[in-house]
């Protein structure tokens, strides 16, 4: 039952402090205005609510951002203020952290145009702290420390030997999907990709994760999604009759460390050697691969991988080998969207481990466009072709 006037908004404040807590350098390291405004607006995706349909500001005169959020928006993720303003405060922190940032924030908020008793408003905070090793954890940009991120990834075709092969690959992968029929079997009912799609519109803030299998008639068949997915996780077997894997992933980003990891366990697999990668479905249009260009050299980074990531953020620990390197080339991972960057670091770890595997995205407009992303092997530049 509806629970507030049409057109009622969510006004939320979050009043914050900010501290570097990178490695000590000399500089005096400080957080623009307009950093914070994007930071927030990563914040909402990761919860689950595209920015777009929120009002964003950045509150000049002192350290608050303030976040308005039409009730019917607010309402469909979470019945309870609250619980949202403490959620997307954690966001927030986490945002921030991966930025070297530590961030207190106090959070209060106001409910327009409701009459639901217990929504007018309230008050509550969350501390950010978080205290790495100075010279370990993820480290994703820049903006803290005053340097300019670079626009993009440049490219650089030369130096990635496997591009061509990765993208014949994921082509077939692509292929294969748009051409799957429905069929029920003995032991799965098998979908075609329309119904994967369906799926994904009617619950699309959790993921789906389905195998598509190859059997002896050479047909290709999409085994239906377990039930049972997370927002940031879902279920699914393979084995090996298994071809590839593909799952959706809620808040539209690329592959994740978690997402890596999974597929060199694959490659390790001594029964599932038909496996070639795993797809990540962002839209219609928009499509990330990992994709096994050597699967010796995949199974060898799952031994130096397989404890470096976290169950709760699928990203690289912050304690870890991994994020470790990741902190030895930071300046090359430096860029103004936050894909680039994601693309940057799992790339950077490929190349660290000689993981023999790419990544390649397709765009479709008129006709597919396909990327390949990797590291210059020596410098450790990222890179796409």
């Amino acid at each position: 039952m509806k629970t507030y006037t049409e057109g009622a908004k969510a006004v939320f404040k979050f009043s914050y402090t900010s501290s570097y807590m990178g490695t000590p350098d000399g500089n005096c390291h400080g957080v623009k205005h307009s950093t914070i405004e994007e930071w927030a607006k990563e914040a909402l995706w990761r919860s689950d609510i595209p920015p777009s349909y929120c009002k964003v500001e950045k509150e000049w005169y002192e350290n608050k951002i303030v976040i308005i959020i039409d009730c019917d928006i607010l309402y469909r993720k979470c019945q309870d203020p609250r619980e949202f303003a403490m959620h997307y405060s954690k966001m927030l922190q986490q945002v921030a952290i991966e930025h070297w940032i530590n961030m207190i924030v106090q959070v209060t908020y106001q409910i327009h145009g409701t009459y639901r008793l217990g929504w007018g408003g309230g008050t509550g905070g969350s501390t950010g702290e978080h205290k790495p090793k100075p010279s370990d954890g993820p480290y994703v940009d820049n903006y803290a420390s005053g340097v300019t991120p670079k626009n993009a990834i440049p490219e650089e075709c030369d130096s990635l030997p496997y591009s061509n092969k990765a993208k014949s690959a994921m082509k077939e992968m692509l292929d294969s999907l748009f051409s799957l029929k429905p069929y029920k079997g003995a032991k799965y009912n098998y979908i075609d990709f329309s119904q994967y799609k369906k799926i994904i519109k009617e619950h699309g803030n959790i993921e789906h994760a389905s195998a598509i299998e190859v059997y002896d008639d050479n047909r290709h068949y999409m085994v239906e999604p377990e039930k049972g997915g997370l927002s940031d996780r879902a279920k699914y077997h393979y084995g090996p009759y298994t071809k590839y894997i593909i799952h959706n992933h809620p808040n539209f980003t690329p592959p994740s460390a978690k997402d890596l990891l999974n597929l060199c366990l694959a490659a390790a697999n001594p029964e599932c050697t038909n496996i070639c990668g795993s797809i990540v479905f962002i839209d219609e249009n928009t499509y990330y691969a990992l994709i096994i260009n050597d699967r010796n050299k995949a199974a060898a980074m799952f031994k130096e991988i397989e404890n470096e990531v976290d169950d709760t953020t699928n990203d690289f620990k912050l304690d870890g080998k991994c994020s470790k390197v990741l902190e030895l080339y930071k300046e090359n991972l430096n860029f103004k969207s936050s894909h680039d960057i994601a693309i940057a670091r799992l790339s950077t770890i490929i190349n660290h481990f000689n993981g023999g595997i790419s990544i390649v995205k397709c765009h479709i407009t008129d006709k597919s466009d396909y990327t390949t992303y990797g590291s210059e092997k020596i410098s450790y530049k990222p890179i796409k072709c």
